[in-house]
């Protein structure tokens, strides 16, 4: 019986290329997933089924400096969007959640800053972050920042941002 013994560097560049291959197959994954939730995205925003949905709106006092509010939008009896925006002294936070099947598939996040008070006439808007969060199976499979690059979902950022959306929208999702 032959013994076939393999350098360290062959090993390497064989585990390297398997890993690599891998990923390429994630990603190809992913980018499928993607394709279906901005598919799914797009129908929940088409005209025709936001003038066909139920709307039900709820007050948010107490739950920020200047309070919010929360908005449900019913297509066939399912929750297809939510969109909760919340007032601060000097910004706002605006974030709208997507669902399919009764899963958070979506979430778009919009953080504005002003220069002034937004109750004083005349502020300004001085800063806008927006983040888009996709999800397939109570997981994110990608985060686009502001900038849109895309985030590294394996940080420990990441995995913060992923629990703290999907506790938001469960949150959101259940008061309706």
């Amino acid at each position: 019986m032959k013994i076939f013994r393999i350098s360290p560097l062959l090993f390497a560049i064989a585990m390297f290329s398997i890993t690599l291959y891998s990923q390429g197959q994630n990603n190809s994954q992913s980018e499928e997933q993607i394709k279906v939730i901005r598919s799914k995205f797009t129908e929940i925003n088409t005209a025709g089924s936001l003038k066909t949905c139920v709307v039900k709106v709820l007050d948010l006092e107490g739950e920020s400096t200047e309070g919010g509010q929360a908005k449900a939008y019913f297509i066939e009896d399912k929750i297809g969007k939510t969109s909760v925006e919340y007032f601060g002294e000097t910004g706002k936070l605006y974030t709208e959640f997507y669902y399919s099947e009764n899963q958070l598939i979506f979430c778009f996040v919009k953080k504005t800053n002003y220069d002034l008070p937004i109750s004083v006439e005349g502020s300004k808007e001085i800063e806008s972050i927006e983040d888009r969060f996709y999800f397939s199976d109570n997981k994110m499979i990608r985060w686009l920042k502001n900038d849109k690059s895309k985030a590294n979902l394996s940080t420990q950022e990441s995995k913060d941002k992923e629990l703290e959306i999907l506790k938001d929208s469960k949150e959101i999702y259940d008061k309706f």
